[in-house]
């Protein structure tokens, strides 16, 4: 990816990105004070429709107090605990994944999404691996914010157009595997 500027144009669209919509209903005060629950399930709920009802069964009092702890603490360059915090138990239908896209949807400009399906791109695009767990994410979102400051993209941006580019590969490689059937 020699020309990432380039690369990054060619896949990404912040007016149609839904992530973009979502940030920009983000507000200073939501950082300070945390989410509601209403703003939780929203962001939870467009990264994975599948924990829906646990989300729900988190108290208004506790999303406010666990979401203003996390980011207080990713405010003190504290990452790894934010993360800790938004995904190890007090918040039902929160994982580590999820957590990140909470960080990334409320701190756009500092944190990115990792991501199963980022796997195989990211090794090669990053030239290192990353696990689920939160120090790795933390670890990732760096190095990732870091890579989209020096071509003068933002995180979700990068972040973005590996996925997509992700996705194109795996359609090709499933294309010629069924091709490569319908031939014998």
């Amino acid at each position: 990816m020699d020309n990432l500027k380039a690369f990054v144009d060619k896949r990404y669209n912040t007016e149609t990105d839904s992530f973009v919509w979502l940030a920009k209903h983000i507000s200073d005060e939501d950082r300070k004070n945390g989410l509601s629950k209403k703003k939780l399930a929203a962001i939870c709920y467009w990264k994975s429709p599948r924990p829906k009802k646990l989300v729900e069964l988190n108290s208004e009092e506790e999303v406010e107090r666990i979401t203003r702890e996390a980011f207080e603490m990713f405010r003190n360059k504290q990452g790894e605990l934010a993360i800790k915090k938004l995904c190890q138990g007090e918040l039902r239908g929160v994982k580590a994944r999820t957590a990140s896209a909470i960080l990334a949807i409320v701190f756009p400009d500092k944190f990115a999404i990792y991501d199963k399906y980022l796997k195989d791109i990211v090794k090669e695009f990053l030239g290192d691996t990353f696990e689920f767990t939160p120090n790795e994410i933390t670890r990732y979102a760096a190095k990732l914010c870091q890579e989209a400051q020096k071509f003068g993209v933002t995180p979700r941006a990068l972040e973005y157009s590996l996925f997509v580019e992700q996705q194109y590969r795996d359609q090709t490689k499933k294309l010629k595997i069924n091709f490569l059937k319908c031939q014998i």
